[in-house]
C-alpha cells in the first residue's frame, strides 16, 4: 500500500441484509474505509478468468 486517503475520502457503504442463518436474518451490516493506494497488487478479474 502506498498511500491512504484522508477523512474526505471515507466512504460508508453496506448492504441490507447480513445473509447469515436459517431463516435468513434481515440486519443492516456497513463497512467504512478510506480510498487507499496500491501498487504491484494482482487482483482476479473474475470475469476475464471465467472465458479460459
Amino acid at each position: 500500500m502506498k498511500a491512504v486517503g484522508g477523512p474526505q475520502t471515507y466512504l460508508l457503504a453496506g448492504a441490507f441484509n447480513c445473509g447469515k442463518a436459517q431463516p435468513g436474518q434481515i440486519a443492516a451490516v456497513s463497512h467504512g474505509c478510506p480510498s487507499a493506494l496500491f501498487e504491484q497488487v494482482n487482483i482476479l478479474n473474475t470475469q476475464q478468468e471465467a472465458a479460459h
